[in-house]
């Protein structure tokens, strides 16, 4: 997960969002269940304050990429 957190830090989201996000995944195991999205949701917007040229659901749309493929689903 080292490459996601590194990823997610660059752009924009605090330590703290990304350790929220190894307990949600550690919650959800090898999906994308309500722990992950409520994190999505929480996050998404601040990536795009912190400068993201994206919409809040286009943000959303790539965190969710990025999980799925950081957990080996499709």
């Amino acid at each position: 997960m080292i490459a996601l957190e590194d990823l997610l830090l660059k752009s924009g989201l605090s330590k703290p969002d990304v350790q929220e996000l190894s307990v949600a995944v550690k919650k959800d195991g090898k999906h994308v269940g309500s722990n992950l999205t409520e994190w999505i949701v929480r996050v998404a917007p601040k990536l795009v304050l912190a400068g993201a040229a994206t919409s809040g659901k286009i943000a959303q749309s790539l965190i969710t990429g990025w999980l799925q493929q950081y957990l080996g689903i499709h």
